[in-house]
């Protein structure tokens, strides 16, 4: 873990800056460990605005007998302590606590969603093959 002090000569800018750095640096030698280190590598991506990112090659696909590269980029994002506010918008404070719960929440609130996709998905089967089986019965005793 990183600890910064804010002092006059070092700013919550440069900390953030050295915070960045450090996460970039750390990312990239265990992306270089899983995939290689010709595989990794920092790239600069976006059309009006360009922004450097960790690019990562982690596989290829192939598509109708053409392979192509299957990629990924990650840019770590420092978030802010404290709330700030400017003329067009407030940007809160990231509490790691809160937004982890929200995870947590959402993972929760997602695999119920999915449990009832698929009660009401086995409901949808069972009523189908009960209609088709009754559908079946009586062409069967029609033909008799």
């Amino acid at each position: 873990m990183m600890n910064f002090t804010i002092t006059k000569d070092f700013g919550i800018t440069k900390a953030q800056a050295t915070a960045k750095a450090r996460l970039t640096e750390i990312i990239m030698n265990a992306l270089i460990s899983e995939f290689g280190e010709e595989n990794v590598a920092m790239v600069r991506t976006g059309s009006s605005t360009q922004v450097n990112e960790i690019g990562v090659r982690v596989g290829t696909i192939n598509v109708d007998g053409f392979e192509f590269d299957f990629c990924s980029t990650l840019n770590p994002t420092i978030k802010s302590y404290k709330e700030k506010v400017t003329k067009r918008y407030t940007v809160e404070a990231f509490d790691f606590e809160s937004a982890r719960q929200s995870y947590s929440d959402w993972v929760t609130a997602k695999a119920l969603e999915q449990e009832e996709n698929e009660k009401k998905k086995a409901e949808r089967i069972a009523k189908a093959k009960a209609i088709r089986e009754a559908a079946k019965k009586a062409r069967e005793e029609k033909a008799e």
